[in-house]
């Protein structure tokens, strides 16, 4: 039986798009580079047009690859303190789980998994919560109210 996730996308998930805005961050940087060396921006006016386009839309992947990292080290903060993580390779001492189904891939404490036994046991359906273990408890219990309600008498 799979855990139940915080509500909203997990870390990992949030972790996969982070790296795919990155890589985009890169490729634009690298065209925009590409470009200098053609001597694009001598183009005028369709040129200067590209290198526009590159720099800008570089510098906004950049911009949303860094606040995406800050919502990823936010959330899997609160995974760790819920007592799992849904990101591979990082915090050991917490059980990880598959981020889109719950279910529990490695245990707590159980050596980090190479990607080929990770991809594995998620694809095979894998679970180790399935001996009933108890539901998971926060290790700080708190209120969370949305950032809308904040401002709500």
């Amino acid at each position: 039986m799979a855990r139940v996730l915080i509500p909203g996308r997990s870390a990992g998930a949030l972790a996969v798009t982070q790296n795919t805005l990155a890589c985009m961050t890169l490729t634009l940087y690298a065209a925009l580079i590409f470009a200098f060396i053609l001597d694009a921006q001598n183009y005028k006016p369709l040129g200067l047009i590209v290198v526009f386009f590159f720099l800008i839309s570089g510098a906004l992947c950049g911009f949303a690859t860094l606040i995406l990292s800050v919502v990823v080290s936010y959330r899997a903060s609160n995974e760790i303190s819920y007592g799992y993580t849904t990101l591979p390779r990082r915090n050991r001492h917490v059980e990880q789980l598959d981020p889109a189904t719950g279910r529990t891939i490695s245990a707590a404490g159980e050596p980090f998994l190479d990607s080929a036994t990770s991809r594995q046991r998620i694809a095979s359906g894998f679970d180790l919560s399935a001996d009933g273990r108890a539901p998971i408890i926060p290790a700080y219990t708190s209120t969370r109210r949305s950032w809308c309600s904040m401002w709500r008498p």
